[in-house]
């Protein structure tokens, strides 16, 4: 009986067998079908053997032919143990290696996830990339199959590599590579080569170490930031090729944490980049002055980009510019009418090329000493470059691209929100005095009364160049008083003088330098001409400080004066544009003032008789002085409104000008009978 057991008990165990290599069929015939022949035909034989022996022990063969004889079963019995023994050891020595493949293969599947756990863990607690490339290059010389290694690193596109490190450093051959001098592009050539064949790369190790195994570049965001150089210590190319593998997963989870932090850069600038517009936006008032906002502007930049000064620089002519500037005092300096030629080299240049310069105090010796960098971004206005936006540090230290390119950001805003709407304003601004002059210039050539005009004048004055006082006056026929004839004040203002009363000449000596010179008198806290105390009190009130005289001019004399007192503006200068104004309107008063001469002189020496042959002249003669000052006033405002430089309107101006003032004269001689 213990016979049949064992015969059942081995049976059942090839039977068990056979089933699990059914069981792992295809995992079996992927790695070698023959194999899984072999095996389950030498398990199938073996199990039925088994089966026989069974049958056998039992009798049910003892009927049957050949089968019931024992000498002839002992012997079927035995080749078919023979056949699936050999059967099995076939296929078992065919599977082995496969096995040993797969062992080794699951080893380096493990190492090669411990490679990846190891950088990844790498990248997300160190940000400083020459520390991370080092530590690689230790992870991958851990590995197997590796002799030494290099990495090299790439600080900027255009510079050639540097040596951070080696795994060999107290080897004589590896002190070599720090005078290596590899390029980014010849990187590029040996990555693209599959780091096997020759490149620019390998010509650096003539005659010196033999060239690596492995070259991989480190690349991301287009641009190649370092290469890893290893030597095998054995010429296995599948040992190389698994090792490739291995670097190049490295080499991505690095080169993917780069460029998660270009973007992640990326976003936090364009969130500055929207926030200082936002800001930039709601630091102008519409209601301010230009000067004002560009102060709110400024310091806004100024704390953004840690700057010490802010400057904009405005071009106003062929050959001269408007800078307002912004310190550390946070108050803003307002300088109108300065040289194109006295401004700084950065501001010149940025001018005439339409580009940004980065500048600094060494290669700028025009800069002012205390500032030390700085940058210069043009802004176009109209197509052209119109005016120029400057930070500047009264340190060493310049400014990061980020800040730049905030910088850069902001001129749009700047243009938009300042110079542009400032443009604007200046050009209604323009409009409205021209439609003003017009009707001032009907107003003097219908002839109405000269008081009226007077007052007409001092008010649209007073309005359009926000003067605290305005005063016309005119000299005494024995040039000993100025005669008050129109006056308007701030309500805070309260002259001494009354709209119609007298004040001495002699206590006047700016007054006196007007009606001697006929020239324009400015003064002002940066003007060397100052009010004297008589003077002040008399025309003004003895707190004033500035003033703009402008002669009226009747004929080849002076005869009444337009004094303006608080028009002065930030840093005590004027206004071009106001001062031509100013003078227009005065040429206005004057031909009034003679139109009205004229008229007299005519009423006081002629007859009846003449008066009734002469109507028909004098009335010529105010439609040509009607006529007249409309061309004198236009000529004048189109003389302000001119930028220099054109030889031949400059011609014709001078032309009209001369011929204007010919008829002037003529028409200023009395009349003869």
């Amino acid at each position: 009986m213990g016979l049949p057991l064992i015969d059942l008990s081995v049976a059942l165990f090839f039977l068990l067998c056979l089933v699990i290599v059914a069981r792992f069929r295809r995992a079996i015939q992927v790695h070698d079908a023959e194999s899984y022949r072999f095996l389950s035909g030498g398990l199938a034989v073996l199990s039925l053997v088994s089966l026989l022996r069974i049958y056998s022990g039992l009798g049910i063969f003892a009927t049957v032919p050949f089968l019931s004889d024992p000498l002839f079963f002992k012997v079927i019995s035995w080749i078919g143990i023979i056949m699936g023994a050999t059967f099995l050891v076939s296929g078992v020595s065919t599977w082995l290696p496969i096995a040993r493949a797969n062992r080794q293969s699951s080893q380096e599947q493990v190492q090669r996830l411990e490679l990846i756990k190891r950088v990844e863990q790498l990248v997300m607690v160190e940000t400083r990339l020459p520390e991370v490339l080092c530590t690689t290059l230790d992870y991958i010389s851990g590995l197997s199959g590796v002799a030494w290694g290099a990495v090299f690193a790439c600080d900027t596109p255009k510079t050639p590599a540097r040596l951070l490190s080696t795994t060999c450093a107290d080897d004589p051959d590896a002190a070599e590579l720090v005078q290596l001098q590899i390029k980014p592009e010849e990187i590029v050539v040996a990555d693209q080569n599959d780091g096997k064949e020759p490149s620019n790369l390998f010509d650096h190790f003539t005659g010196m170490i033999a060239p690596p195994d492995l070259a991989l570049p480190l690349q991301a965001n287009n641009r190649v930031y370092g290469v890893f150089l290893i030597w095998m210590d054995s010429d296995d190319t599948t040992g190389c090729d698994e090792l490739r593998i291995n670097l190049k997963i490295a080499v991505d989870i690095i080169s993917r944490e780069l460029e998660l932090d270009t973007l992640r850069t990326r976003v936090s600038i364009m969130e500055h980049f929207r926030k200082l517009r936002r800001d930039l936006a709601s630091s102008v008032d519409k209601s301010l002055e230009f000067r004002d906002n560009f102060a709110n502007i400024a310091r806004t930049l100024s704390d953004r980009l840690c700057a010490d000064q802010i400057s904009l620089v405005i071009s106003v002519g062929a050959d001269q510019v408007r800078r307002l500037t912004i310190g550390n005092g946070r108050t803003v300096l307002d300088e109108i009418g300065i040289a194109v030629d006295l401004c700084p080299d950065y501001i010149r240049e940025a001018l005439s090329t339409g580009k940004p310069v980065i500048f600094d105090n060494k290669t700028n010796a025009e800069s002012d000493s205390t500032m030390q960098c700085g940058l210069a971004v043009p802004v176009f206005i109209g197509g052209t470059c119109g005016a120029v936006l400057t930070a500047v540090r009264n340190r060493e230290t310049p400014f990061n691209q980020v800040q730049r390119r905030l910088l850069l950001s902001s001129v749009t805003v700047v243009r938009d929100l300042l110079i542009d709407d400032e443009q604007t304003s200046a050009s209604i601004k323009a409009e409205r005095r021209m439609v003003a002059l017009e009707k001032m210039l009907m107003e003097t050539g219908a002839g109405n009364n000269l008081q009226e005009l007077f007052s007409m004048s001092a008010r649209l004055l007073h309005e359009e160049l926000g003067a605290s006082i305005v005063r016309i006056a005119t000299y005494s026929p024995d040039n000993a008083f100025l005669r008050s004839r129109a006056l308007v004040s701030k309500p805070s203002q309260k002259p001494s003088t009354p709209p119609d009363g007298h004040m001495i000449l002699s206590l006047m000596p700016l007054h006196r330098q007007l009606r001697d010179t006929g020239k324009i008198v400015l003064a002002g806290l940066n003007q060397p001409e100052q009010l004297s105390g008589a003077e002040a009190s008399q025309v003004f009130t003895e707190s004033s400080l500035d003033a703009l005289l402008v002669p009226v001019p009747v004929g080849r004399r002076v005869l009444a004066v337009v004094s303006i007192a608080g028009m002065q503006t930030q840093g005590g200068s004027h206004r071009s544009a106001d001062i031509m104004f100013a003078r227009v309107v005065a040429n206005a008063v004057g031909l009034a003032i003679q139109n009205g001469l004229s008229r007299n002189a005519v009423k006081s020496t002629l007859s009846r008789a003449d008066r009734t042959r002469m109507a028909t002249s004098s009335r010529l003669r105010g439609q040509v002085n009607s006529s007249l000052s409309g061309i004198l006033g236009s000529l004048e405002m189109i003389k302000s409104r001119h930028q220099p430089g054109d030889a031949k309107l400059d011609k014709y101006l001078a032309i009209i000008d001369k011929s204007a003032h010919r008829i002037q004269d003529y028409l200023s001689q009395p009349v003869e009978e």
